[in-house]
């Protein structure tokens, strides 16, 4: 729950956690109140529940607070890989390394912001949700622009280097003739 603003200050190796973050927040937006409650009571007394009921509404918006500062790391780091420990909570005595890159994230990423947003009670949550959607679909569109601007240049340019060989190959062609003569 403290850890609020830990991939926004840029600690060194920090970024191993993010896949064990991601499941963490995916275990508490998935949920709603009455599930999370249901899991870890039995007695249902009122002052008990608007506790349970607070301290519920605390985690989430931790959590969203966290999913938060980590919406933009699969912008910035796109291609920027980083080697996993797949079973790292199993006991096993074989532990796999994986190879990820940050852009494989956005497909876990998006999702969760979704399930947040089906499951949340609390306004301000919903507010921070939506938000941070739209920011997700602008930088999404923004990629598609950049990629798009990236083809029509590389079009842009075959065609003029086109219209360079024809014009080339015109000029040889012409000298070629009158050599001929």
């Amino acid at each position: 729950m403290n850890s609020a603003d830990l991939f926004r200050i840029n600690l060194p190796g920090i970024n191993v956690l993010l896949t064990l973050y991601l499941d963490a927040i995916d275990s508490y937006l998935k949920i709603d109140f009455q599930t999370y409650a249901n899991s870890r009571s039995t007695n249902k007394l009122a002052a008990q529940e608007t506790a349970l009921l607070d301290r519920f509404t605390r985690i989430r918006s931790k959590s969203i607070y966290i999913l938060m500062s980590i919406v933009s790391l699969p912008f910035h780091y796109e291609n920027l890989s980083q080697n996993l420990f797949e079973n790292y909570l199993e006991k096993s005595q074989d532990i796999q390394l994986s190879n990820k890159t940050f852009s494989q994230y956005r497909f876990k990423i998006f999702p969760l912001l979704i399930k947040g947003l089906m499951t949340e009670q609390d306004s301000t949550n919903v507010q921070l949700l939506f938000g941070k959607i739209i920011e997700f679909i602008k930088r999404k569109e923004q990629n598609i622009k950049s990629i798009l601007g990236t083809i029509r240049l590389a079009c842009s340019l075959a065609v003029q280097y086109e219209k360079q060989l024809e014009h080339s190959d015109e000029k040889h062609h012409k000298g070629t003739s009158k050599r001929d003569v």
